[in-house]
């Protein structure tokens, strides 16, 4: 065998009585998961800042309508609402994906931990 093969496999798992086979993992199958890893790592970034992002155009909205010099104040205020609430719908659902991506990451991260580990 490759020197630079990671030679560990899997613990043989027994579950109501059936048996899994082991497999053996190589320094390409620890590659892989870190690039997913990293991947998923990133796409949390994102959520997080598009998150922020919204946030900020939330805040601008709400503020403007209650600005004692905005000329269109009234008549505004029920449109500045109803646009509000969906942004505040898609914040929760960019929270929520994110909190997804973090326990995916925290999955990989066992997966990988699984993988390298010595026999």
């Amino acid at each position: 065998m490759v020197t630079s093969e990671i030679q560990t496999e899997t613990a043989v798992i027994e579950s109501r009585g059936k048996q899994y086979a082991r497999r053996e993992y190589n320094s390409d199958d620890l590659l892989a998961v870190q690039r997913y890893e990293d991947k998923i790592n990133e796409v949390i970034m994102i959520l997080a800042t598009n998150a922020d992002v919204i946030t900020a155009l939330r805040k601008y909205y709400e503020d403007l309508v209650t600005h004692k010099d905005f000329p269109l104040k009234k008549g505004t205020q029920d449109a500045v609402l109803s646009f509000s609430t969906q942004l505040n719908y898609m914040i929760y659902d960019l929270n929520m994906q994110t909190s997804r991506a973090k326990l995916l990451v925290k999955i990989t991260e066992d997966r990988k931990s699984i993988v390298s580990s010595d026999p």
